[in-house]
């Protein structure tokens, strides 16, 4: 006898049996309540909760996605008193941290542990460019088509990456949308206006 028919009668047996109260039988309506086997396979699409912003920690293997729909350029400004923390800075607020900003190249990434990153680098800043700043740049470009590991070389002043010996396999990306990991990486990252506290602390209020 197959489980279906198994439980099928099962049911009609618990179904069946006498109503010694009068009260309404709980159990007829059990088949839309009970799991069967053939319904294992429905498949849930887990939320990201958590977006990281800021660059791939040293002893993780990330990749970064191709195409112009999963990066976007965004002025920065540097926490100096936190470890330098970056915040993104709105159109408007240039005026006032315009000379502390620079701009910065975001890109979607992902670990191999599945860990979303919205990975800033800097780009060209003209007499401000540093040779670290062309070397973190060229590791997240080289992240588009590989695995890669990048950490900080204090002898050199400068960032170093490589890329795995072994396969690693494609990375598993989210199913939301950039703009929504975006929205969640800079949720309490952004300078709109100046009530935030970094603008009035530079203005000495």
């Amino acid at each position: 006898m197959s489980k279906e028919n198994s439980a099928d009668q099962s049911l009609a047996e618990v179904i069946a049996l006498p109503n010694i109260d009068n009260r309404a039988n709980v159990f007829a309506d059990l088949k839309d309540l009970i799991v069967t086997d053939d319904e294992f396979g429905i498949v849930e699409q887990p939320l990201t909760l958590t977006v990281r912003f800021n660059r791939p920690d040293d002893q993780s293997w990330v990749r970064c996605r191709l195409g112009a729909a999963y990066e976007a350029r965004v002025w920065g400004f540097k926490d100096k008193a936190d470890r330098g923390r970056l915040y993104v800075v709105s159109r408007p607020m240039l005026t006032v941290l315009g000379p502390h900003c620079r701009m910065y190249l975001v890109r979607q990434a992902v670990t191999t542990t599945q860990i979303s990153i919205m990975w800033p680098a800097p780009l060209s800043g003209g007499a401000r460019d540093m040779p670290a700043d062309t070397a973190h740049l060229a590791l997240q470009n080289k992240a588009l088509d590989s695995w890669v590991r990048m950490w900080w070389d204090g002898s050199h002043n400068t960032w170093q990456g490589s890329i795995p010996e072994g396969d690693l396999g494609e990375p598993v990306w989210p199913h939301e949308s950039f703009v929504e990991l975006f929205q969640n990486a800079i949720a309490d990252r952004t300078i709109a206006d100046e009530s935030h506290p970094l603008v009035k602390q530079l203005r000495g209020r």
